[in-house]
């Protein structure tokens, strides 16, 4: 799909919410990636534990949208991690990614643990990531509303 110019540009968008504060943030997300103005492209949001590696392979690009859970990612974002982690290993290099934390603590160990399997993947972050502790503030919502609009509009026309 990735070859295709003509084709429409998948964006994964994996996430996990038990309270409802991650999904705000991932409906933040998604709203951005909607913007009147952004053409070609396809988003596919999927639970955690829905996403496999056929998803990800088909995505042009990849957004992780977690919770911070004991100072890391949620578990079913790592279950995630690691059922598709060796399935992908050699068909995803370079595949880029953006990262949402809704944090309870800082969100720091989250962003770092997220790193550190991306790195093994070989995946490119292509943009900062978000971290909101607490309940979200509008701005923070329309800051990770632009963050889905720029992955998007990036993903569309091939500049990541």
């Amino acid at each position: 799909m990735h070859d295709d110019t003509n084709a429409m540009a998948r964006l994964l968008v994996v996430t996990h919410s038990r309270t409802g504060g991650t999904a705000q943030l991932a409906d933040a997300f998604v709203r951005g990636t909607t913007t009147d103005g952004i053409d070609g492209i396809e988003v596919d949001r999927r639970v955690a534990e829905a996403a496999d590696a056929a998803a990800v392979r088909a995505a042009a690009g990849i957004a992780i949208v977690t919770p911070e859970r004991f100072g890391s990612m949620a578990g079913l974002v790592k279950d995630f991690f690691e059922r598709i982690y060796y399935e992908v290993l050699d068909d995803t290099i370079g595949r880029p990614y953006v990262l949402v934390v809704k944090g309870g603590v800082d969100g720091l160990g989250t962003v770092e643990a997220i790193a550190k399997v991306a790195a093994g993947l070989r995946w490119r972050r292509v943009l900062e990531p978000v971290v909101v502790v607490d309940e979200p503030t509008a701005d923070q919502l329309q800051t990770i509303n632009d963050l889905g609009a720029t992955f998007a509009a990036g993903l569309a026309e091939r500049i990541f």
